[in-house]
């Protein structure tokens, strides 16, 4: 099997943790039936006001998503620069590739750990479709 191949593998495997991460989380949230953490964290804080929560949910989704999304031209240009590199380091880069799939699951169990909106999770821990894109357009294209 040649390095385009197994950094396509690794990404797919990266992309099945992202799926069992979510599934996990999602089990989890299913048998969850009291309040999210941050809405008695704020609570305990003094301002338990529900409208304060749905508006720091919103506040923690856009930095959960806008750190998955903001992660992808970075790593991208690190996984090509380890690709060029004259000393390949090729199982760390493989283990790199499937990390940086996964990577969107954890941001996305961390928002849904914090808020319980498993809908808004989702679409974070979706980003790994796109890391996947960018792995194949942005490193598979560099490999020789």
């Amino acid at each position: 099997m040649n390095r385009q191949a197994k950094i396509a593998l690794a990404g797919g495997l990266g992309l099945m943790a992202n799926a069992g991460i979510v599934l996990l989380i999602a089990v989890w949230r299913h048998g969850q039936t009291g309040p999210a953490f941050l809405t008695t964290l704020l609570s305990r804080v003094g301002v338990g006001d529900a409208n304060t929560a749905n508006v720091c949910a919103w506040i923690a989704y856009g930095l959960f998503l806008g750190l998955a999304l903001a992660e992808i031209p970075f790593m991208t240009w690190a996984l090509r620069a380890m690709v060029v590199a004259k000393t390949k380091p090729w199982r760390l880069v493989y283990l790199v590739c499937a990390a940086f799939v996964m990577f969107a699951a954890v941001y996305a169990a961390v928002f849904v750990l914090l808020t319980q909106r498993l809908g808004l999770g989702l679409s974070i821990a979706g980003t790994g479709v796109l890391r996947l894109i960018a792995l194949m357009f942005g490193v598979i294209l560099k490999v020789r």
